[in-house]
């Protein structure tokens, strides 16, 4: 069975509701981080990242209408001089190495535009993205991306429920796919977004399995 990609966008105006997720998503990375040898530091946003920097249109993936406040595309591509940026970047544990296993929870804002603000995107320093940043981003100091991974028979379950659970608690107009849209998502049913007992129950759970290597 070849390697699935996992998909993910939305946004979240709640700026408290980001923050406590945040908080959440980086528990859970520095747990993945303490399986990888040696582990890796988590990647951190918080604040304004400035240069030249390219926002491509599949950011916007859930909220396309957005993309006619930037600046005229070039090739599905909008540039600006500074976002900002608040969320974190794990990885997860895969000795193959068979792709790069980045989990992105960064929230895009634009300063001075209360609409453009809590986008869910995948910030790419192009300076660490080899040949791709050079055939493709050549003149660019970031790439702000939509979120996605490919999977291959580990933590492809796992993902399903983490993007539920924050769908389901969260983000609300999370938008997520593997092979269907918002796999797994049945579990949430009949279950209270603002129940905290039930909230804690699952993110338990995403811990357990992620201690077990991938909840498959």
């Amino acid at each position: 069975m070849p390697s699935v990609i996992v998909e993910w966008a939305g946004r979240c105006k709640d700026a408290s509701a980001r923050s406590e997720l945040v908080a959440r998503i980086a528990e859970l990375g520095e747990l993945s981080h303490g399986l990888i040898d040696p582990p890796p530091p988590l990647q951190r946003f918080s604040g304004v990242v400035s240069g030249r920097i390219s926002i491509t249109d599949r950011a916007f993936k859930t909220a396309p209408a957005l993309l006619d406040r930037l600046d005229s595309p070039s090739e599905g591509h909008h540039a600006v001089e500074s976002v900002r940026l608040d969320g974190v970047i794990f990885q997860l544990p895969d000795e193959r190495g068979l792709h790069p296993t980045d989990v992105s929870f960064v929230f895009l804002g634009i300063d001075g535009d209360e609409e453009v603000q809590g986008v869910l995107v995948h910030p790419r320093d192009v300076s660490e993205m080899g040949y791709f940043g050079t055939k493709f981003h050549r003149g660019d100091d970031w790439v702000i991306d939509s979120c996605y991974l490919h999977l291959r028979y580990l933590f492809e379950g796992w993902m399903d429920r983490l993007l539920g659970w924050v769908k389901h608690y969260y983000v609300p107009d999370l938008w997520y796919w593997r092979h269907v849209d918002f796999p797994q998502y049945e579990r949430f049913a009949g279950k209270d977004p603002e129940n905290a007992a039930e909230r804690e129950a699952a993110f338990a759970e995403l811990k357990e399995l992620l201690e077990g290597y991938g909840g498959l």
